[in-house]
């Protein structure tokens, strides 16, 4: 093998020798030329049959570096001479010829590359890259800048395919394989994106750590946003184990976020006490051994510091706290981030130590830029059931124009509720639905709180939240009344935004007597309940026809929504369902005449729904049902409903079931 090159060499020298010796002599120029084409084909040739030898004998001969056949050098040697005196399209033309002689040459399309590089035709440029990289598959320089400028042109898919090629040829390249996991990253690639940091992590060199700890916290984000927060922690912690003095503020915070999240809050104190390294000595006049001491005693017997300047709404916070006995106290430095502050606040609150003063003045003095930690130093204290301390931070919060908001004001409501400051609760309470009209929970809690304190009038109001078809049909005039005649017209049903309102009114409705009012909210419900009957007309009909075709028939008039109700529906159980079934007909019937064909009607879509053909439910149903229409004079369909429950079971009939 060494003989092919040595020979090629000797045959330069030889081709450059002869023609020196015919300048020299003043020989033709056209006959040399002819003769070192002769020369290059004859030693093409040769190699040829020599690599074809050696294969032949199980050896594997090396290729020639260059593809471009002899007779086309000078073409290409021409290309660059006119590149170099600035002609790029003849350039461009020249190279064109040779690839189409010569597609597998690599020559020409570098030319290109040089040419498209300089008139900045990026798109070009990338094309012609790609194809170098194809012939010259062993180069990862050439795939490497093939993936960056296909990330300058934003196609993020075609750069991992790139640096996938150069990872392969460059397994050891932290900075590739690194860059690959990060092109995972953004397209939302994160099993291949962890994969590829998991590899980094095994090649990344002993030291220094900061590579380390910074490969560990995006694979800690990673796993943070596909909900394994169990893995994100333990990367981390990881880390901090290998290289301790190389893990930065940030880690910290992430890694006590995490602890926060999955309510470690121990581990969490450890660590950003460990970190900063917060304990200080015991005092000479103390003889127990603290260091015995697990950390939570350690610290209920260290926490002294005294701050006087105590922030606007947070007068009474530490009130009433006890001074720190002689021992290991929590020294704070100065540098500790106000991030830090805030979540090694929350982990002491959640495991019953005080948190120094010192540890949350910097929070306390700048409300409108801390606000963030002082929602969660607040809530740390209502978890714990610290009202009074949770109050003055959420009062300080609500003053401000960043933080006056429905959030921090539904918070401020509930300290208040579980205070027992019902006034003070009813306006914060106020004050969120002014911020939040649509906040359901918040609605029915102040509504349940007028109530308990006697403002009936006040809670019906707050519960009167008409839907768009109800606000409609009120300008028409229209009701789901009886007309002349005393026949049922049932309306186009509401939509309700959520039944839990309704539910909450009818209750209240029915706690206080209101007949007519409840039966019109008991309407609206069964109304919602008998979504798929209570349009029809042809009740009659279908409750006469056997389970298959009935159902057959309801399937006709479903609309789309029907199955997004199923959840709203699945709020009450169904005997309560029942309940109000009832109590709604009887308080039609007792409102008279006039109010008897919508009790009727909600007899039949409850008989044609047959949700309520339980076994627990389905006698008295049955025989509910036959009386109102048997009171309404509807024989037939009376007739039908106790065919069908003699049918199913022998059950003395009786009058009990009668509406009175």
């Amino acid at each position: 093998m060494e003989e092919f090159s040595s020979r090629g060499e000797k045959a330069d020298e030889n081709v450059s020798d002869d023609s020196d010796e015919g300048d020299e002599n003043g020989e033709d120029k056209g006959d040399m030329a002819i003769q070192v084409d002769q020369f290059f084909s004859e030693l093409d040739i040769d190699y040829s049959r020599q690599r074809k030898r050696l294969l032949t004998s199980g050896i594997k001969a090396p290729r020639r570096k260059s593809l471009l056949p002899t007779h086309l050098h000078s073409v290409m040697g021409n290309a660059n001479l006119r590149l170099a005196r600035g002609d790029s399209s003849g350039a461009v033309d020249l190279c064109k010829e040779v690839i189409r002689q010569a597609p597998h040459a690599s020559e020409p399309y570098y030319v290109l590359a040089t040419v498209y590089e300089d008139t900045e035709d990026k798109h070009k440029l990338l094309q012609i890259l790609l194809i170098l990289a194809h012939l010259k598959r062993s180069d990862s320089d050439l795939w490497l800048k093939a993936g960056d400028l296909a990330i300058q042109l934003q196609d993020l898919t075609l750069a991992v395919q790139c640096l996938s090629k150069a990872c392969r040829l460059e397994p050891k390249n932290v900075h590739l394989h690194w860059q690959q996991a990060n092109l995972y990253s953004e397209i939302k690639e994160s099993k291949k994106a962890l994969e590829t940091y998991e590899y980094v992590l095994t090649i990344l060199p002993n030291t220094p750590g900061r590579d380390y700890v910074e490969c560990s916290k995006q694979m800690a984000r990673l796993y943070h946003d596909s909900e394994q927060t169990d893995k994100a922690t333990e990367a981390l912690v990881r880390a901090y184990s290998l290289y301790p003095s190389d893990t930065d503020e940030e880690a910290i915070n992430i890694l006590c976020e995490l602890y926060i999240h999955t309510k470690k809050y121990q581990e969490g104190c450890q660590l950003i006490i460990g970190y900063y390294n917060m304990l200080s000595e015991p005092r000479p006049s103390i003889s127990t051994d603290f260091e015995s001491l697990p950390l939570t005693t350690a610290l209920r017997l260290s926490m002294a510091d005294e701050v006087d300047d105590i922030p606007r709404g947070a007068e009474s916070l530490h009130q009433g706290e006890e001074q720190g006995e002689d021992g290991m106290t929590l020294a704070v430095p100065e540098n500790l981030p106000v991030d830090l502050r805030g979540k090694l606040a929350v982990c002491l609150i959640h495991t019953d130590q005080k948190p120094p003063e010192s540890l949350l003045q910097p929070i306390y003095s700048k409300p409108d830029q801390c606000g963030d930690l002082m929602f969660e130093v607040a809530e740390a204290y209502m978890d714990a059931g610290d009202y009074g301390k949770a109050l003055p931070l959420l009062s300080s919060l609500v003053r401000t124009d960043r933080f006056n908001q429905a959030g921090v004001w539904l918070k401020h409501a509930e300290c208040h509720h579980m205070m027992q400051d019902m006034e003070a609760a009813a306006l914060s309470y106020h004050r969120v639905l002014s911020l939040a009209p649509r906040h359901t929970d918040t609605r029915l809690t102040l509504a349940t709180l007028y109530s308990q304190m006697g403002l009936t009038e006040d809670a019906l109001a707050l519960l009167e939240v008409p839907s768009d078809t109800q606000e409609e049909e009120e300008e028409r005039g229209g009701g789901g009344e009886a007309e002349g005649g005393g026949v049922f017209v049932p309306q186009s049903q509401p939509q309700f935004s959520d039944i839990r309102v309704l539910v909450h009114k009818y209750t209240l409705l029915v706690n206080e007597g209101r007949v007519e009012e409840y039966c019109a909210v008991g309407t609206q419900l069964l109304a919602f309940l008998f979504r798929d009957t209570y349009n029809r007309t042809d009740l009659r009909v279908i409750m006469h026809l056997g389970p298959r075709k009935r159902n057959a028939r309801l399937r006709e008039m479903r609309d789309e929504f029907s199955g997004a109700y199923q959840e709203q529906e699945n709020i009450l159980r169904m005997d309560e369902w029942w309940k109000i079934f009832v109590t709604t007909c009887q308080g039609l019937y007792s409102l008279g005449t006039q109010h008897h064909p919508t009790m009727l009607h909600l007899a039949l879509c409850a008989y044609c729904w047959r949700k309520f053909d339980t076994p627990e439910l389905y006698k008295v149903f049955y025989l509910f049902s036959a009386s109102v229409c048997f009171l309404m004079d509807e024989t037939t369909g009376c007739f039908w409903i106790l065919r069908r429950l003699c049918l199913r079971v022998n059950f003395p009939l009786s009058s009990s079931f009668l509406i009175r």
